[in-house]
């Protein structure tokens, strides 16, 4: 694909509108109310959402408007060092992270904290397992 900084900006921009947009974030909202985070209904129906702009959109750049577009263009947007390093795409991948309300990867500490905030228990760490694997040929066990 070749886009330029410019177009990238423009794309980003018309994410930014289409997520924007009152009947959008309505959607979300009662998607995010009716469904448990992470369940498979919570996440189908964030996606089709999604889509309703992503479909609109990506054409317009280059980009197939499905899920294979959506995944194409954060490629480019990750690899491509204009893009990966400008801090005004930067901002703006920020902004349509709020608008699609997607936590910073980071955040798993502060939603244990927030859960804790509002009365809820966090979930647990996880437990240590030791896992053993046994070569069929020379009968070795390896931990890992």
């Amino acid at each position: 694909w070749k886009l330029t900084l410019e177009e990238a900006v423009d794309l980003q921009e018309d994410l930014k509108a289409g997520y924007g947009e009152a009947a959008f974030q309505e959607r979300l909202t009662d998607i995010l109310a009716k469904h448990e985070p992470g369940s498979a209904a919570w996440n189908q129906q964030r996606l089709e959402l999604f889509l309703t702009v992503q479909s609109r959109v990506l054409p317009k750049y280059g980009f197939s408007g499905s899920t294979d577009g959506i995944v194409d263009m954060m490629k480019l947007f990750n690899v491509r060092p204009e893009f990966s390093r400008d801090p005004e795409i930067q901002r703006r991948g920020q902004e349509i992270n709020g608008l699609l309300r997607i936590e910073p990867a980071s955040s798993s500490t502060s939603r244990a904290q927030t859960a804790t905030a509002k009365g809820s228990k966090p979930k647990p760490p996880a437990q240590e397992v030791e896992v053993r694997v046994r070569h069929a040929y020379d009968f070795v066990d390896v931990k890992v």
